[in-house]
């Protein structure tokens, strides 16, 4: 099966297109209060139209409307995953939301009758740099801390979640999908792969029906491309029913890595070889161009000598070179004194 370019936005709209994983992402990084009021059973996705210039919805950005004890709730997800942080971000929102209303208003909801309904704006960010962009519209807005204006400009904050700089969690301590995925999400090398599959697969048998398959996704499509390494479906299933056979894959992995590596590191130093070898020639062809050249315009002027291809013989680059321009500029010296060079 061939490796795929990373796919982090398309597998991440599957996994939390499930209601578990999103119940798993408020209780554990948002909060578990709302999350206890909320009615993810019943959860619902919502396509807002954007009718702005700038705007249009990206198809890694998820809204979802859950109903809730008091007023539902629309939940705003946005997945980021680039190597830089955007800093449009709060406007973004800000103009979601705008849109949002505007179209359950036209829907049919009367301000005169009844409320609008919050807002949870939830960004999910795993690029390499730290995101520094504000969580405020406010603070991108040029209005001083003391100005009278300050309490007439939009104020909405959203919720960060910037999975490279989640605090680092004990393997054994990780019980919920999401955790599981954002600790898979940040591993770089096969050492560290071990205890965490060994983790997920331990806890697919807890899970909710349907996890297993989008974990299998995201492997495919993340994972895969990263540590090159195949990991399917079937395999999973194969681990939850023999889980030694889990252990005996990844020391396969192994093997087949340090393999590679011994290997690339062979053909590394056979190119480099190459490489020396021709660079050497190149030299020695340029050294035996000079000398030929150097004999022919000795020749030239002094005529046959059997002892000169000796005399030659003992020079070095730099000498040749030195011969060749004492033999331009001092037109009136004889061999011997153009050959001469002090030792040492």
């Amino acid at each position: 099966m061939s490796m795929k370019t990373a796919d982090h936005d398309g597998a991440y709209k599957k996994l939390f297109s499930n209601v578990h994983m999103v119940r798993a992402l408020i209780e554990a990084f948002v909060s578990r209060e709302l999350a206890d009021e909320l009615a993810f059973e019943s959860m619902t996705s919502i396509n807002v139209e954007f009718r702005a210039r700038s705007l249009t919805q990206r198809a890694s950005d998820l809204i979802w409307r859950i109903p809730s004890s008091g007023e539902d709730v629309y939940m705003m997800l946005m997945l980021e995953f680039q190597s830089s942080t955007d800093v449009n971000m709060p406007m973004r929102f800000l103009t979601y939301t705008a849109m949002l209303y505007d179209q359950l208003i036209s829907e049919g909801l009367s301000l005169s009758k009844s409320k609008l309904p919050p807002v949870l704006p939830v960004v999910l960010y795993n690029g390499s740099s730290t995101w520094n962009v504000t969580t405020r519209t406010l603070e991108c807005i040029d209005v001083d801390t003391h100005s009278k204006l300050r309490d007439y400009q939009p104020d909405l904050s959203y919720y960060l979640i910037d999975i490279g700089r989640l605090v680092r969690a004990q393997v054994e301590d990780i019980d919920d999908p999401a955790s599981m995925l954002f600790e898979l999400e940040r591993v770089q090398k096969l050492d560290e792969l071990r205890p965490r599959l060994e983790r997920l697969v331990e806890l697919l048998d807890l899970f909710p029906a349907g996890l297993e398959e989008l974990y299998a996704i995201w492997f495919e499509r993340v994972m895969g491309p990263r540590t090159k390494i195949n990991l399917t479906h079937d395999d999973i299933k194969h681990f939850r029913k023999e889980p030694t056979m889990l252990s005996e894959t990844i020391d396969r992995w192994h093997r087949e890595a340090t393999e590679k590596g011994l290997e690339e590191g062979r053909e590394k130093g056979l190119e480099e070889g190459r490489e020396e070898g021709r660079e050497e020639g190149r030299e020695e062809g340029r050294e035996e161009g000079m000398l030929n050249l150097l004999t022919r315009l000795l020749e030239a002027r002094f005529g046959p000598s059997n002892t000169r291809a000796e005399a030659l013989g003992t020079l070095t680059t730099e000498q040749i070179e030195e011969v060749g321009l004492r033999l331009v500029t001092r037109p009136d010296a004889g061999e011997p004194e153009l050959l001469a060079f002090e030792l040492g």
